[in-house]
């Protein structure tokens, strides 16, 4: 009785399994914080290349974390149907998320969960102020919570433009308070609409996939935000991690956010500046 209550069968195998998974993700976090702990009593270390360097590792080891595995057919079937009877009830036949532009959610049937999209443009085409506008769309007149991450534009640019948006009024105006009485009325009177709207503004500058990742995260679990939105890719950095070229390292970041994407279970838009 003493020694099948202390020898693992067969019949736990996964269990076990995981035990040494975890255990090893244990021992190369053990790792790479006594690297960091060695690295950060040195003086001469620079701190920021030690900051980026451990950020890099950290987010390499939190990636062997989300694999899943594999699963049969007969138990996702009940989710993809309980979706399929979700858009019928739509009287647009919108499966996804509503974009409030209804040519274009005809053509997508809404932005689907686990979906990267990456709107890509020249500079100065009106990218930001489409998503500015669909995430005003979606989290003021629908009333979902939306998340938007700007590396481009203050968080203070980005709610004056949403308050021409809803108040329209022009954004020069907007910019120089010089508004007639009609327009200060019509101010007042639509302002609270944005300030009740669950509307997530993330202004962090040369924010890093690992930054992104957390952030999304707790704002998918705490405030369960529907839709993510970057401005711009371009802008982000994958730190601490080696490329050959900036190219590589963009191609990097869209894949991680593909992922997430997936993980979190919600599309997320990605603005990409084209150039000559």
């Amino acid at each position: 009785m003493s020694l099948t209550e202390n020898v693992g069968s067969a019949a736990h195998i996964e269990y076990h399994a995981r035990i040494v998974a975890d255990k090893n993700l244990a021992r190369e976090l053990i790792r790479l914080s006594s690297d960091v702990l060695s690295s950060a009593y040195n003086p001469e270390t620079d701190i920021d290349e030690l900051m980026n360097s451990a950020e890099g590792r950290l987010f390499e080891v939190s990636q062997k974390n989300v694999k899943k595995d594999f699963v049969k057919v007969s138990s996702v079937i009940a989710e993809a149907r309980q979706r399929i009877d979700a858009a019928a009830q739509q009287k647009e036949g919108i499966s996804g998320l509503a974009t409030g532009f209804t040519e274009l959610d005809k053509m997508t049937a809404g932005w689907q969960p686990s979906d990267l999209i990456i709107i890509a443009a020249r500079p100065a085409m009106g990218k930001t102020a489409f998503v500015l506008s669909m995430a005003k769309n979606i989290a003021v007149d629908m009333g979902q919570p939306v998340g938007l991450f700007s590396l481009e534009m203050s968080n203070v640019q980005l709610t004056n433009r949403l308050i021409s948006n809803v108040c329209e009024i022009e954004s020069g105006k907007i910019k120089t308070g010089r508004l007639d009485s009609s327009e200060w009325r019509r101010l007042e009177e639509r302002i609270n609409m944005l300030e009740d709207a669950k509307l997530y503004l993330d202004d962090t500058p040369s924010l890093s996939v690992f930054e992104l990742r957390t952030k999304a995260r707790r704002l998918v679990k705490e405030y369960g935000v529907r839709l993510i939105i970057i401005d711009y890719l371009q802008l982000m950095n994958a730190n601490g991690m080696n490329f050959g070229s900036r190219e590589q390292e963009v191609s990097t970041i869209s894949r991680s956010l593909k992922g997430l994407a997936k993980e979190l279970d919600i599309p997320i838009i990605a603005l990409s500046q084209l150039n000559r």
